[in-house]
């Protein structure tokens, strides 16, 4: 089960409070999904530009779970940095990084879709869990199919059981 919701931007931005860094796009897509771009340029120090959704709540200790989404960059000159995809969450009145992988520019390729995989199990109670793409300072960056499901195997993509149009087959 995917516990994301709208992760492929069938419906554009629903449950993805955009900002001024990001936008949905319908020109850069992955087997024919649209996108997440998160573009930021001029900045000087580290802001970790993005928008996030929340996924899980009251998450119990020893909980396995496994993020996984795919990402395209045009231009990997653009980056002075990184981009990040993590599960984040609250303990509390902390906010604190569960999953998160770091991607360098020395590890992006122009023009090539590429998959993160990530897998963590939780060593306490978290109050909620929520997915956050970022980019740490300039560049601009693509993202779909994103997915957070229970286990410690990322499956193939499906969308979130909500997401299903309950008249219709398919997706």
């Amino acid at each position: 089960r995917n516990f994301v919701k709208n992760s492929n931007f069938a419906k554009g931005s629903a449950y993805w409070p955009l900002n001024w860094v990001t936008s949905i796009s319908d020109t850069i897509l992955h087997n024919g999904h649209k996108s997440l771009r998160i573009s930021a340029s001029g900045q000087e120090n580290y802001r970790w530009f993005g928008c996030s959704q929340t996924v899980l709540r009251n998450v119990q200790p020893n909980t396995t779970i496994t993020v996984s989404c795919w990402y395209y960059v045009e231009d990997k000159s653009t980056f002075d940095d990184t981009f990040g995809f993590e599960l984040k969450g609250k303990i509390g009145e902390l906010d604190r990084v569960f999953i998160g992988v770091p991607t360098y520019s020395n590890q992006m390729e122009n023009g090539v879709w590429k998959k993160i995989v990530a897998t963590g199990t939780t060593d306490c109670h978290w109050d909620s869990l929520y997915i956050y793409p970022w980019v740490a300072k300039n560049g601009t960056v693509y993202v779909t199919d994103l997915k957070v499901e229970l286990g410690n195997k990322a499956t193939d993509w499906t969308p979130a059981p909500e997401d299903i149009d309950s008249g219709r087959s398919g997706f």
